[in-house]
């Protein structure tokens, strides 16, 4: 009962995520989606466990807040303090309560596992949606929704019935199909590896595989990612000489290979081959070949809501890039602190990865520090706003309380011990 009253606010804020972006209130102009209202409903919450000392702040914390802080300093120096208040403050609530949320919410394995089986209803609903539609050709809970409320628009993106590979890109509840695929993704290493065996953690793993569904290059990514990421954990345990550290330096290698003596540079060839549409790879290129000059031009401060240079014929001026997005927004500080949180919030859980003493806490690090791998590498190819924002800031806040957590309160449970096998040379 105790678990449940520190979880509950958590997955109250989860669900009102999964709602169609059609229900929003309007006030003096100002719109209001539900996952929204909910989370500022939630923020005295947050607040009073924070002033009560529930949580210890670390540098990822403190990393977050700084790059929060950085959204509403930048808009004051570029625009005004008015403008700086209403976007950039709006902005910095929506990352730091949804992260702080998770943070108050999880503070060990036993609010973890609650958590993921109290939203499993969710989680599979939303992912059924993804399959009924990508396979019967037709998009229908957003346009059902938005035809009962007579909303006089289909939500901020609109839709398009796109099809990739003879299948159409389904919505589901989400704002886009890409926002879909990342968030389904995000959870897939949670189930995997941080519940115990049973219903819930099947059905969890097949509902966030509905995510390929979406047909988008991250949820592809995102499953190919944790596959071979598990599958080299996997191989760890049987090959002495291979380690976390040896892969991370081997993967640096490659990619600074890659950058310097591919014909365009890394950016270019990850588009080119890891995109499921090849002129959405060119076009992303082109993104980050302006975007990035743009950022470089304007490092401290960005450009704020200012359009960004490029050719005319590029038309729309969204960037799919979510740590480029912060740079050419609002500088390099946000961009980089942002994106420091995750990389050592991944560092501290394989840390712990590696000093576990049962299987199934090494299980439940690995599959943490595999989330945030995921969402990590999915926020170079998707911007992260409004749900999708919410849910990797969500798995970010989770990871680094349970990579935080002290020594002295993870209460190791009746598990057998962690060993590799024995090497055989």
């Amino acid at each position: 009962m105790q678990g449940f009253k520190r979880v509950w606010p958590l997955v109250l804020f989860f669900y009102s995520l999964l709602l169609p972006p059609e229900i929003f209130f309007e006030i003096s102009g100002f719109r209001f989606y539900a996952f929204r209202i909910v989370e500022f409903a939630l923020f005295p919450v947050v607040l009073i466990q924070m002033l009560q000392g529930r949580i210890r702040i670390n540098i990822v914390d403190l990393l977050n807040i700084f790059s929060a802080a950085w959204l509403v300093i930048s808009f004051s120096v570029i625009h005004d303090f008015m403008f700086a208040i209403e976007s950039g403050a709006s902005l910095a609530a929506d990352a730091l309560i949804a992260y702080f949320l998770a943070r108050c919410s999880i503070r060990n394995l036993a609010d973890l596992r609650l958590f993921l089986t109290v939203i499993i209803p969710g989680v599979s609903l939303a992912s059924a949606m993804l399959v009924i539609e990508s396979l019967g050709g037709k998009l229908l809970l957003r346009p059902a929704v938005a035809e009962i409320l007579g909303s006089r628009e289909v939500g901020a993106f609109g839709l398009r019935n796109e099809k990739r590979l003879g299948f159409l890109r389904a919505y589901g509840p989400f704002y886009h199909p890409i926002m879909a695929g990342m968030f389904l993704t995000s959870l897939l290493p949670l189930y995997m590896l941080a519940m115990k065996p049973g219903r819930t953690k099947i059905v969890g793993i097949a509902s966030s595989l509905g995510a390929l569904f979406s047909f988008s290059s991250s949820a592809f990514l995102g499953v190919a990612t944790i596959s071979g990421l598990y599958g080299y954990e996997r191989l760890c345990r049987v090959v002495r000489e291979l380690s976390w550290p040896l892969l991370v330096m081997v993967a640096f290698v490659i990619l600074i290979l890659l950058h310097f003596f591919s014909q365009d540079g890394l950016i270019a060839v990850l588009n080119r081959y890891l995109l499921l549409n090849p002129s959405t790879g060119y076009y992303r290129t082109l993104i980050w070949q302006y975007a990035g000059a743009e950022a470089l031009a304007n490092p401290v401060f960005g450009i704020g809501r200012n359009e960004w240079l490029r050719p005319l014929w590029m038309g729309s001026n969204s960037i799919d890039a979510h740590f480029l997005l912060l740079a050419v927004k609002n500088g390099m500080p946000a961009a980089i602190s942002a994106f420091l949180a995750y990389v050592i919030a991944i560092i501290v859980l394989s840390k712990r990865v590696s000093d576990a003493r049962t299987t199934e806490y090494r299980n439940v690090y690995l599959g943490l520090a595999i989330a945030l791998a995921v969402v990590l590498i999915g926020q170079f190819t998707v911007s992260a706003v409004l749900t999708t924002q919410a849910i990797v800031l969500i798995i970010q806040g989770i990871g680094t309380s349970l990579a935080f957590q002290s020594r002295k309160v993870v209460q190791i449970p009746p598990s057998r011990p962690y060993s590799r096998a024995p090497s055989h040379a």
